[in-house]
């Protein structure tokens, strides 16, 4: 690291599949390859777009990722929240992973009122992700971030956690106090 930028690495021009803001260190060995982002609300049967040709999509209390791209499948057909056995605890986020030209895009939907920030992780970098109230699933939100240079679309489904490039989740309040984590062992990209 240089003297006088700080706590910032150097940054050079964007070139393609990179960042365009500076990466930014929070006091742990992550890289952030983006900044905050403010919490939005998706209006009921709504859509957002969460990547290139990519959308997030609410039906009724069911949401889906939906590839808009020619010869590209949906990534993921639709999936009820609320009354849905196969989701266990709602107020823990899993995360969903999809690749769509170059890039890969993961998303998590669960229950939480108080969530302000999700973060996902993987290796040694870090996104900050797009928070949506879910306008017509109450007290439900989705939260979907580009993972640009990331090593693996592979997500965590075993213990006792992450190996090198897995995919982790973080949920943030308000203050910045950290609410749930998928894995429980990953480790915390904003520690306080």
């Amino acid at each position: 690291m240089m003297a006088g930028l700080g706590g910032r690495e150097p940054f050079s021009p964007p070139v393609a599949g990179t960042p365009t803001v500076p990466p930014v260190l929070h006091g742990s060995h992550f890289v952030f390859q983006n900044g905050p982002q403010a919490v939005g609300t998706l209006a009921a049967n709504g859509s957002v777009e969460v990547g290139a040709g990519l959308t997030f999509q609410t039906r009724g209390t069911q949401w889906a990722l939906v590839n808009h791209l020619p010869g590209e499948a949906t990534s993921f057909g639709w999936r009820a929240t609320v009354g849905n056995d196969n989701i266990g605890d709602g107020t823990k986020p899993g995360i969903q992973s999809t690749a769509s030209r170059g890039t890969i895009v993961v998303s998590s939907v669960f229950s939480s009122k108080k969530v302000a920030t999700v973060v996902y992780t993987s290796g040694t970098k870090a996104w900050y992700a797009k928070v949506e109230r879910l306008g017509g699933i109450p007290g439900w939100v989705g939260s979907n971030a580009v993972l640009n240079g990331a090593m693996t679309t592979k997500t965590v489904t075993r213990t006792p956690g992450l190996t090198g490039n897995d995919v982790a989740v973080f949920v943030y309040d308000a203050a910045g106090k950290l609410l749930t984590q998928f894995p429980d062992n990953a480790e915390n990209p904003l520690p306080k």
